[in-house]
């Protein structure tokens, strides 16, 4: 009885799993091109804001980034912890073209809805030229 100590098969075996997965890669970077997937892309932008309490009003400060040029509005959301949307107004003067350093919010909304305790989610939504938008902020903030 003799063996045969050989190891030709794995290594046949490799070298055709490493010939399809490049195959197939290579399929995918192409078709990408072809259909034109990298094309329907929208642009990010990049944008600071924060938000806090401030005494019973929700403040939210615009911080200016690389982007700031290209930012028109900005908009804001805000959500008490059953998820019910904060009845202020959405045209508040700051919103429009906003300066690095400007400060917008619920001061002056709306006095029959004050926040009580509890966690309110706050999002700010920015709007560019191309008429796309962006989530710039999503947090939650505490409120005692």
């Amino acid at each position: 009885m003799s063996i045969i100590n050989s190891e030709d098969a794995v290594s046949e075996s490799i070298g055709t799993i490493l010939a399809v997965a490049i195959t197939v890669a290579l399929a995918a970077i192409i078709a990408v091109f072809v259909f034109g997937m990298a094309n329907e892309m929208q642009d990010t932008y990049v944008v600071g804001v924060s938000a806090k309490f401030v005494d019973e009003e929700i403040r939210i400060t615009y911080h200016g980034g690389p982007d700031h040029d290209k930012l028109q509005r900005l908009d804001w959301r805000i959500f008490n912890s059953t998820g019910a949307k904060y009845n202020g107004s959405p045209t508040d003067k700051w919103l429009q073209n906003p300066k690095v350093g400007d400060t917008f919010g619920t001061e002056g909304h709306s006095t029959a809805n004050p926040f009580g305790p509890g966690t309110y989610r706050v999002q700010v939504i920015a709007s560019f030229p191309d008429n796309a938008q962006q989530l710039m902020l999503d947090t939650y903030l505490d409120h005692t």
